[in-house]
């Protein structure tokens, strides 16, 4: 059974081995601070003026820290073998034990990544090639798959790029860091009413969420799905999984943001001016792609009825003559999607995500397989009544090869600011709506027409406008006078909870990130740029079993 003693023996663990975060795993690299350490990242960031003297007093700090750490971390290690004895069942000890590995594992790979370590030759959470028949492999347990340990390096290396991208320039806003604070105001954990924005006020407050907020939240989460189901294993696994490979929409989500910075900032690819609406309609008005018509005039004048003296006059400048508005009619749903549709609804869309090999090197396509681009997958929004736009809406999975419409759910729990709506928010969602809640309408189970001319626009799209991009979001509108037009792109894109084929996704993540790194050895000149070179950065590191990569099935986040 549940034991909230437990809870929060596990907890305190969990919080001592995250406030040592970089500091401790310090000591298990022998790391010194540098210019790409810790260290040298604070120093990096202080006034000129201030950095000589802040250097010794940072280094002794840093040093103090480690040594303090140690200790510290015996008696993490301490409380968590309290955790392992005192669970139930030997099953539910061996699950813990691995959670505790996983959590170590989750730091010291970070750190590893952190101190410059490349992801070529990471030697963690890799598959073990030699370990025996009494060692934990992938055939005695079945969480140890390559898909997952390709997932757990992915991830973990894509969290340790935040403090190296933070002040680099981004294609939509100034650096990383503002597009951080910009895009993550509204969002919140379920259950804490906290925007996310406040992480990205800071790049010591953004490792903060890595390193310490991160986890936690991780073990809370687990624990409540524990407290449902009364499984203490079930605990560890689900911690496990949270921690080293989520399968949360927003994870997702953040990685493929991590992803279009890194490709953006290394190969700086045209293809991401496209992230600029008016741009993007002038690009598909040039390819032949058909998009929503917008109209061009020097600007427009929106008045009331009943108003006087001026109260009443909007005036809107058209970004076809150098303003900042396009200027579009109103569209209306496809009489297909109207009839599932509330009467007030808004215009109603498709979300396809698109993938992209021709950004990779020749050498790193050989490794690819299938065709060059490819639809990973499709959600309908549909809107809500009343609603302005479709982002309030029921995200309904869609089969993007047959376009039969699936079960659909909501993300609108992480989108619940400020204490009340903190108390009373559910944590989960679940992909159990079959019907339109405003009005009844049956969706689950319908067909959405022409889904292959729909992929064939999309992927037209993707290798006309901009091909070398890795993951492009489309917001694909049905329209009753239009036709089927394309939006707006989104280079930073979210799969609105859709399935889709994550073996695929991950390696294709992973060799882009591969490729990236040996495009910046080769620029370097440093040392494996080489050897890296002929491999197409595809290469895989010797094989090692010094991280576990666990993937248990958890509830729908």
């Amino acid at each position: 059974m549940f034991s909230w003693s437990r809870a929060t023996w596990a907890a305190a663990t969990a919080l001592v081995a995250s406030s040592l975060a970089a500091a401790v795993l310090a000591a298990d690299t022998g790391a010194a601070p540098s210019k790409t350490g810790p260290a040298g990242s604070i120093l990096a960031r202080l006034p000129g003026q201030l950095n000589a003297a802040a250097s010794m007093l940072v280094v002794t700090g840093y040093y103090a820290l480690v040594a303090v750490n140690v200790g510290l971390a015996l008696a993490c290690i301490g409380l968590g073998g309290l955790v392992v004895v005192s669970a139930n069942t030997p099953a539910a000890r061996r699950e813990w034990a691995a959670a505790l590995a996983s959590l170590w594992g989750y730091y010291r790979t970070l750190w590893y990544f952190v101190a410059g370590g490349s992801l070529r030759d990471c030697p963690y959470f890799q598959p073990d090639a030699s370990a025996g028949p009494s060692e934990a492999d992938a055939d005695a347990d079945p969480l140890m798959s390559e898909a997952t340990l390709r997932q757990t390096r992915t991830h973990l290396f894509s969290l340790a790029l935040v403090h190296r991208m933070w002040d680099q320039p981004h294609y939509r806003h100034g650096s990383f860091g503002e597009d951080a604070r910009l895009n993550l105001r509204n969002v919140a954990i379920p259950g804490t009413g906290v925007p996310l924005s406040v992480f990205g006020l800071h790049v010591f407050l953004a490792w903060a969420a890595v390193a310490v907020v991160n986890p936690l939240a991780c073990l809370v989460f687990a624990f409540y799905v524990a407290r449902q189901k009364g499984d203490m294993a079930g605990a560890a696994r689900a911690f496990r999984e949270l921690l080293l490979a989520p399968q949360d929409w927003f994870s997702f989500w953040r990685l493929n943001c991590r992803l279009a910075t890194h490709h953006a900032a290394i190969t700086k690819d045209e293809g991401y001016a496209l992230e600029d609406k008016f741009t993007f309609l002038e690009a598909c008005a040039a390819a032949g792609v058909p998009v929503n018509p917008s109209l061009r005039c020097k600007g427009i004048i929106v008045k009331h009825r009943n108003e006087e003296g001026g109260l009443g006059l909007q005036s809107f400048s058209s970004a076809s003559a150098g303003g900042d508005w396009i200027i579009q009619e109103r569209i209306d749903n496809a009489p297909a999607l109207a009839a599932l549709l509330p009467a007030d609804a808004p215009l109603s869309t498709l979300r396809v995500v698109t993938a992209s090999t021709l950004g990779l090197s020749p050498e790193a396509r050989k490794d690819a397989s299938g065709d060059d681009i490819q639809a990973l997958s499709c959600a309908f929004r549909a809107g809500r009544a009343g609603a302005v736009t479709d982002h309030s809406s029921i995200q309904f999975d869609v089969n993007v090869e047959t376009g039969e419409v699936r079960r659909g759910t909501t993300s609108a729990h992480w989108y619940q600011l400020g204490l009340a709506k903190a108390l009373s928010t559910p944590w989960t969602s679940e992909h159990d709506v079959t019907h339109h809640p405003d009005c009844g309408k049956p969706i689950a189970g319908v067909t959405i027409p022409d889904m292959a001319g729909i992929r064939k626009l999309v992927c037209d799209a993707h290798r006309r406008l901009l091909p070398r991009v890795p993951l492009v979001g489309w917001d694909v509108a049905l329209t009753a006078r239009h036709g089927v037009v394309l939006l707006e792109v989104n280079l930073s894109c979210n799969f609105f909870r859709a399935r889709f084929d994550k073996t695929r996704y991950f390696r294709l993540v992973e060799q882009y990130f591969l490729d990236l790194e040996r495009v910046q050895l080769e620029a370097e000149g440093g040392p494996g740029a080489a050897s890296s070179a002929k491999t197409g950065g595809g290469g895989g590191a010797p094989a090692a079993a010094n991280g576990r990569a666990p993937a248990a099935k958890t509830k729908s986040t």
